[in-house]
């Protein structure tokens, strides 16, 4: 599977997540659930992503978005976290605001590996 296929596929499962996270009232065991199947995604498609056919440069490159990626899934995962923790509507509101704000960040990587940014 070449880096494009790749990206692309994990950034629609984001896209998913995404979508999963920005309902009104969301499911917080159920958003967990989809963000775990989105990590177990990340760690053994992503991370492992070795493509010897590109030129080193762009190895590298891709490399340095595969690393922050990796942090934002970790905060992502916290942020999922805490939302369940959340009992007030305000404290749901601001949760459920960081995780959109984390997945938009992570597609934008996605994107930009991509070349569509």
């Amino acid at each position: 599977m070449s880096y494009q296929q790749t990206f692309k596929a994990f950034k629609l499962s984001l896209e998913e997540l995404q979508l999963a996270g920005s309902q009104a009232n969301p499911d917080a065991p159920s958003l967990q659930s989809h963000f775990l199947e989105v990590q177990q995604t990340f760690q053994r498609q992503i991370l492992t992503f070795a493509d010897t056919t590109l030129e080193a440069v762009e190895q590298s490159r891709i490399q340095a978005y595969c690393t922050e990626m990796n942090k934002q899934m970790r905060l992502l995962g916290m942020d999922i976290v805490f939302l369940q923790a959340a009992r007030q509507p305000v404290t749901v509101q601001g949760r459920q605001a960081q995780i959109r704000d984390r997945i938009k960040r992570l597609i934008d990587y996605c994107k930009a590996v991509l070349g569509e940014a």
